[in-house]
């Protein structure tokens, strides 16, 4: 059977992460913006860069303003911790994502959006900063 999860439209991105975003938004029941989030910390490495992570934190502020997410989804995910936790872990194992990422996800998944923008701050700055680095490395 030729899935769908098999193909993907302009990159590869998507396909080269073990535990795709699409069945951890899915199976997780995440809001719109809470989705969006998920997927451009997931992918940034491989796609836009750091472009990507201010996308998640548009996402976020947009989620704060117009309350794309439900309380009842917070207090749900709170209920079910351990499988939530459970589910996290995995995907961040599969993905191989860095502590930011991870702090980022989870925050966004319990709907603590403020949290999740702090952590998407740190990731820029090291990001940038071993950029930076790198290519002051190369230059010498």
């Amino acid at each position: 059977m030729n899935s769908a999860l098999n193909q993907q439209v302009g990159g590869e991105h998507y396909k080269k992460l073990l535990y795709q975003p699409i069945m951890f938004i899915s199976k997780m029941h995440l809001s719109f913006s809470q989705g969006c989030i998920v997927k451009y910390v997931s992918r940034y490495k491989q796609k836009n860069g750091i472009e990507d992570l201010k996308k998640a934190i548009h996402y976020c502020k947009l989620a704060q303003e117009v309350l794309d997410y439900s309380p009842l989804r917070a207090w749900w995910f709170c209920l079910w911790h351990n499988k939530t936790e459970k589910e996290l872990l995995k995907y961040y194992k599969c993905n191989e994502l860095s502590s930011y990422a991870e702090d980022c996800i989870r925050h966004t998944v319990y709907c603590n959006f403020e949290e999740a923008i702090t952590d998407l701050y740190l990731l820029i700055y090291h990001e940038f900063e071993a950029t930076h680095l790198s290519r002051k490395q190369s230059e010498k």
